[in-house]
């Protein structure tokens, strides 16, 4: 304590057994000229008066107070100085430290003369602003713990020193891998039998070149109705193809804490492990609605569902309004229909809406891997919204967030870990961490549409620049563009669910362009092969539509005239061509989904020779084939196949 400041204190006394007792208690100071104690515990740094009111400083130094009770006793031990102005506490840091190397602090104390005091000031406490970073003992040494940065400040009484920065290093190397595997040998692709696990473990290297333990890892699946990833195990759930992978995502793990520390605060990824599951594919069910009725009117709130295993329209699902949009989730709980009365959110399991956000009005953009957060486009009002029911209490659905105004926003996407959304609108991109926005992404031309890579790491968006056939590559963990390869240049685009390509379609070229992802620290390193270009024939695309095990891509043209054959590209032996609808039949081919398993291509056909109808393309041999037709009621403007 500082000379005149005065500290009560208290004591509590018990017998043998525990019980708190009331005795009479007497207190005495080792050196009441230092620091001296009244009859009811206050003690003065310095000397009381005969009656306990005035304080008056004496000289700086050390004594023990003691307070007995019935021949027990209790210290506490003071050490009175001069007033403390100030704390200083370092030295700074070197670089980083990795996981249970130490650092020694030294703490000073000075008085307003600027006299050093520390000796006379006892002992300092130290506070780690995130222990999950580093801890600080008495002495001031401290502990890495887990990667990422925190404040430490050094406090004598109410004084405290300039936060000092601890780091501990950040990762550079996440390899994810078989549990169990051998020295030297890595195992990262799978053949799983429905219902069976295999257990993964993730090695983490800092940037040291160290080896971190005990980081709070997220594992993902990209394809999670195939392959489920929990905890540091995958199980195979259905029939299909997926890749997972795992990602140190601040807060939770490698936190900056605002510091603005390079490495730390940032997203870094693993590896992918693909997963291949076999067995017998379980029947499903597709979704298809639209906006006209059978009259031509623009009042259809019908949405039928069509179960695989019978292939006939399923009882119509009333909806709140006419529909403008509609997605699934990635697990298939939950399928969200944009209307002009809201937002519908149906369970899949009973085929009922659970939900109706009525204030969310707009075009449904995209829906989280996690399947609790959906991006909306309301273009009446330019709102792009946020929908997110992970944060539902009793009596409410969910948080409806105002991201951004914006005159057009016609794509957006999530990474595989929901840390990261990125939405394409008015010639730029906004990169949204949660509800933040962290960084506005100026394109040269309005992007139309974004794709984020499988891995992670980033997401592409195109077009970057029409002018010079570029599309953009753009880092998820600070939000700078990576790369900007010119390639021919495609209005939509897709990245391949196997983590090795990006697929691309303009209104005359296919495109391909391979990629590797060398590391998934910030930043990535990201390098594209050489594109490879196919034939398109048919109508402007309007949706694109890749094949959950990497078979087939689908070409949509809903905004085209009726035509007689849907367009393609096979990725198993790199050829196009178009699929022909039965019977000679013609029609506008709006929207589709695959099955799970890739073996079935649904899609709506509006108008035409076709009338409205939904079909599924046999995709297991080379030419899709339309092996299924079902009529509805309705313009089959948005069809989804539940995974």
């Amino acid at each position: 304590i500082q000379q005149t400041q005065v500290v009560q204190l208290t004591t509590q006394a018990k017998n043998a057994k525990g019980t708190v007792l009331a005795p009479v208690v007497t207190w005495s100071s080792s050196n009441p000229s230092i620091a001296s104690v009244s009859t009811t515990g206050e003690v003065c740094g310095g000397t009381w008066d005969a009656n306990f009111i005035n304080c008056t400083p004496g000289p700086t130094g050390t004594a023990t107070i003691t307070s007995t009770a019935q021949g027990s006793t209790a210290t506490l031990v003071f050490n009175v100085h001069a007033r403390i102005s100030s704390v200083t506490f370092g030295p700074a840091q070197s670089g980083c430290s990795s996981q249970t190397q130490t650092v020694q602090y030294n703490f000073h104390a000075f008085d307003p003369s600027g006299t050093d005091i520390t000796s006379q000031v006892g002992t300092p406490s130290f506070n780690v602003s995130d222990a999950t970073v580093a801890t600080v003992d008495a002495q001031g040494l401290a502990t890495a713990k887990n990667s990422g940065a925190t404040n430490i400040v050094a406090s004598v009484g109410t004084v405290n020193s300039p936060p000092t920065v601890f780091i501990t290093c950040p990762p550079a190397k996440i390899v994810l891998h078989a549990s169990g595997d051998p020295a030297g040998t890595i195992t990262t692709n799978f053949t799983l039998a429905t219902s069976a696990s295999q257990a993964l473990v993730a090695d983490v290297t800092d940037t040291k070149g160290n080896p971190v333990a005990g980081l709070t890892l997220t594992l993902f699946s990209n394809q999670p109705a195939a392959v489920a990833a929990s905890g540091t195990t995958i199980t195979a759930s259905d029939v299909g193809f997926a890749t997972v992978g795992a990602a140190c995502t601040p807060p939770s793990c490698n936190p900056g804490n605002n510091l603005n520390v390079a490495g730390t605060g940032v997203p870094v990824y693993s590896n992918l492990v693909s997963t291949t599951v076999t067995g017998t594919a379980a029947s499903t069910t597709v979704y298809v609605t639209g906006i006209n009725d059978a009259t031509g009117a623009a009042s259809n709130t019908s949405l039928i569902p069509i179960p695989t295993s019978t292939n006939t329209a399923g009882t119509s699902i009333t909806l709140p309004g006419v529909p403008n949009s509609m997605q699934i989730s990635p697990k298939g709980d939950l399928l969200y229909v944009g209307t002009a009365g809201g937002l519908a959110v149906v369970s899949t399991a009973a085929n009922t809406i659970s939900n109706t956000v009525t204030s969310a009005v707009g075009k449904v953009l995209a829906v989280s891997n996690a399947g609790t957060q959906v991006v909306l486009f309301n273009p009446a009002t330019g709102n792009i919204l946020l929908f997110d029911s992970s944060t539902a209490t009793t009596g409410s659905s969910g948080t409806l967030t105002l991201l951004q105004h914006a005159t057009n926003a016609p794509a957006a996407a999530f990474s595989p870990d929901n840390a990261k959304i990125f939405i394409a609108a008015d010639n730029q991109i906004f990169a949204y961490s949660s509800t933040t926005l962290a960084r506005r992404i100026v394109f040269p031309s309005n992007p139309n549409s974004v794709a984020a890579l499988p891995q992670g790491v980033a997401a592409y968006a195109t077009p970057y620049n029409s002018g010079s056939n570029q599309i953009a590559s753009i880092a998820t963990c600070n939000n700078a563009i990576l790369t900007t390869p010119g390639v021919p240049l495609p209005s939509l685009l897709q990245a391949s669910p196997d983590g090795t390509q990006l697929i691309g379609v303009s209104a005359a070229t296919w495109m391909t362009l391979p990629y590797t992802v060398a590391s998934g620290a910030c930043p990535p390193v990201l390098t594209e092969g050489g594109a490879n270009s196919f034939a398109y024939t048919g109508g402007a695309p309007s949706s694109l539509i890749v094949s959950p095990t990497a078979n087939f891509a689908f070409a949509t043209n809903a905004s085209s005239a009726a035509g007689t054959s849907l367009p393609f590209l096979n990725l198993t032996n790199n050829t196009s061509g178009t699929a022909a609808l039965a019977n000679g039949t013609n029609g506008v081919f709006t929207t589709g989904g695959f099955t799970l398993d890739g073996t079935s291509f649904w899609v709506g056909v509006s108008g035409g020779t076709a009338t409205n109808s939904v079909h599924r393309f046999d995709t297991t041999t080379a030419t899709p084939t339309d092996a299924t037709q079902v009529t509805v009621t309705f313009s089959p403007d948005f069809v989804v196949v539940k995974p």
